[in-house]
């Protein structure tokens, strides 16, 4: 599946330039497919492989995706992603997608509310993390952190007012 994606003024909204959603793969798609109505992703495995799509929905910022997709399995731009550097993790795909633009190294679960086993594997290659997460996510992230990881990390929270 190879959908034609769109800028949509939404992003514009998110602070997401034309310019990174292209660099990104990021839009609405074109004509009618299962994410029509939505902010598709471009998700890449590790080997830099097109695996799926990640849709928000525009209307009330819900997550779709096809089955065959599994968030816990990946990390949104991990692809992209050298571990000797600080590595930026946050549950908000568009956070993420902003800290991108910024030139940073970041990583999302696509919104999950904890971390599985897969992502705790992959950000344990990195030398550094820091995450940023809102209120509602980090008690049981951070305990999966504390208990899990071995190597540097932080977290800020997010200010959700």
């Amino acid at each position: 599946m190879d959908y034609k994606l769109h800028y949509h003024p939404f992003l514009k909204e998110q602070g997401i330039s034309e310019e990174l959603a292209t660099d990104l793969e990021i839009g609405v798609p074109q004509g009618k497919t299962m994410l029509s109505g939505c902010i598709a992703f471009t998700v890449y495995n590790e080997h830099e492989m097109k695996i799926a799509y990640y849709g928000i929905r525009l209307k009330d910022q819900k997550a779709v995706f096809h089955k065959s997709f599994n968030p816990e399995l990946y990390l949104y731009n991990w692809h992209r992603i050298h571990g000797d550097q600080e590595v930026l993790f946050t549950t908000d795909m568009f956070d993420c997608t902003r800290l991108i633009g910024e030139g940073k190294q970041a990583v999302s679960n696509f919104g999950l509310l904890y971390l599985s086993a897969a992502h705790l594997e992959l950000l344990q290659k990195c030398r550094f993390v820091e995450f940023t997460c809102e209120n509602q996510h980090i008690q049981e992230i951070s305990k999966q952190v504390i208990h899990n990881l071995r190597n540097y990390y932080r977290f800020r929270f997010k200010d959700t007012n």
